[in-house]
């Protein structure tokens, strides 16, 4: 059959337990009212328990099984397991608990794969709320990306928490290494994301279409190059102040260095409610039209 040891293990313990311990079962299985995947998961389940234990938990979960998707079926193995012996199956909840972690894995293109072994509760709890997040309709990105979007957005909010505990006297911060001659723009030589690996150089500060909301690394460039609301005249704090898209996203604008600015509320208002518009140029210059068709240019600091 071509089977590996392991694959071909498996499959003759679940035939011993099926022909020795779960006589009903496997009657079921030989008349095609139950499917083999129905079975397996059965046998394995019944393991750990006696014959009498064993018996139960067959009853129970026969009576509707030949209706049932695999997935009902599961569900419903669980409950009756913990119903036959709620004891041990605290137990094997407190064994499994013990096995939770969080394992990041990189992959291509500057994408990493975030996966978690977690207790059943705290799973629910994050999908309630990256459901809630990923369920507000408030641009083009799909449900999928706004929830994982939001997912970075939790933790980009947790890392200005002054309680996080500190490492050779230095908060948690993503380091990036970028070559000397990249950073006037004199070449394009890849970055070095610590724990990913090699990055594109400009990829951390022009997320395009992916994201709304600027993330903490874009945040902090915009806040240190325009050190304050980037408005003809107004010297309000960068770091009090909103970052506003240039070009609107709601028309297309994207979220990197060029198109995010910071603007004190008032003047965040007066770009979106007041008539005021603004244009970029390339060497950073904001260029001010009023209502009235009077232009003012802001120019970066420096």
């Amino acid at each position: 059959m071509r089977l590996s040891p392991g694959t071909a293990e498996r499959r003759l313990s679940v035939a011993r337990t099926l022909l020795e311990r779960l006589p009903a079962t496997l009657d079921l299985l030989r008349r095609g009212q139950l499917t083999y995947l129905h079975a397996m998961k059965l046998a394995e389940a019944v393991i750990p328990f006696d014959a009498e234990t064993t018996t139960k938990i067959e009853q129970r979960v026969l009576r509707r099984a030949p209706e049932q998707t695999l997935a009902q079926f599961g569900t419903s193995l669980r409950r009756a397991v913990i119903a036959a012996d709620p004891r041990r199956a605290e137990q094997r909840h407190d064994d499994a608990i013990t096995q939770r972690r969080v394992v990041s894995t990189p992959q291509h293109d500057g994408i990493t794969e975030l996966w978690a072994l977690l207790p059943a509760d705290g799973a629910a709890l994050i999908q309630a709320v990256l459901n809630s997040l990923g369920n507000a309709q408030t641009d083009d990105r799909s449900a999928d990306q706004r929830r994982a979007d939001a997912l970075v957005d939790v933790f980009a909010r947790a890392l200005a928490d002054p309680s996080l505990p500190e490492q050779h006297g230095k908060r948690p911060a993503i380091q990036v290494t970028v070559p000397l001659s990249t950073l006037p723009g004199c070449d394009n030589q890849p970055a070095h994301l610590d724990g990913y690996g090699p990055i594109t150089a400009g990829q951390l500060l022009d997320y395009g279409r992916t994201t709304y909301r600027p993330p903490t690394n874009l945040t902090d460039h915009v806040i240190a190059r325009d050190k304050t609301c980037t408005f003809p005249g107004c010297r309000r704090a960068a770091r009090l102040c909103d970052l506003d898209h240039v070009e609107a996203w709601t028309e297309g604008g994207e979220t990197n260095s060029d198109n995010v600015a910071a603007l004190c509320a008032r003047h965040h208002n007066a770009k979106h409610h007041a008539g005021w518009q603004v244009k970029h140029r390339q060497d950073g210059t904001k260029t001010w039209t009023s209502p009235t068709g009077h232009t003012y240019a802001r120019r970066p600091d420096g």
